[in-house]
């Protein structure tokens, strides 16, 4: 993956996510119906529309000194 593996922000999430499922060839269509998701749950993740949870998520992450990371498989430390 060309961006940095450790999220900021769930609009930083949307691009890691976005740029996974454009490497595996597939369409927000294609990763919807392998999900059993609709087209537009894809493109908000995506797009990092911000929930309840992600809106949380990060302030917490920070407030206890954590990151969270994101790295294709056979690349992390279980890989």
């Amino acid at each position: 993956m060309g961006l940095q593996p450790t999220v900021r922000d769930a609009a930083h999430l949307g691009r890691m996510l976005r740029e996974g499922r454009e490497s595996q060839g597939m369409t927000q269509r294609d990763l919807a119906d392998r999900l059993g998701i609709t087209q537009r749950d894809v493109y908000n993740m995506e797009s990092g529309s911000p929930t309840k949870y992600a809106h949380r998520m990060f302030p917490i992450l920070a407030a206890t000194g954590l990151t969270l990371t994101v790295e294709p498989p056979g690349e992390g430390l279980d890989g």
